[in-house]
């Protein structure tokens, strides 16, 4: 949920300027209730935009233009002084870094590295096909 605010549809909670930031926009059909939930280690919030009587928000209006503002406002001042603390990763989850095109392990120097999250086990796995033909049916990942 990092992702979003880093580089989805939340990115305007970026504005911040800060690291610490996760959440998830939502935009219901016919455009006519817009929602941003979003967090950090010490504080949720939810901003909700829409009308009681159902009626449409307009064509193109979308979380990250309704909702999303009015959660950036409000946590810019809710977090003021609240110092970054980013989530400790959980017990048998790590990163290591993939090619982007391929999903197999790659070193920091491939300019295709990405950075992505795994179970313990299935990194292990990954590993080990990486070491025999090259190739990882997706299905086994998981």
């Amino acid at each position: 949920m990092m992702d979003v605010v880093k580089r989805g549809t939340g990115r305007k909670a970026m504005e911040l300027g800060r690291n610490d930031l996760a959440g998830k926009t939502g935009t219901t059909n016919e455009h006519r209730d817009a929602w941003f939930s979003g967090f950090n280690q010490s504080l949720v919030a939810t901003t909700w935009m829409g009308f009681d009587d159902f009626s449409t928000l307009g064509d193109g209006e979308f979380a990250a233009k309704t909702a999303l503002p009015m959660w950036v406002s409000f946590m810019g001042a809710a977090l003021k002084d609240v110092p970054q603390t980013l989530p400790a990763m959980p017990t048998g989850i790590t990163t290591a870094r993939i090619n982007s095109s391929s999903g197999q392990l790659t070193s920091a120097s491939d300019p295709a590295a990405i950075m992505e999250i795994f179970r313990v086990e299935d990194l292990e796995r990954l590993g080990r096909s990486a070491s025999g033909s090259g190739k990882q049916d997706p299905y086994e990942v998981f």
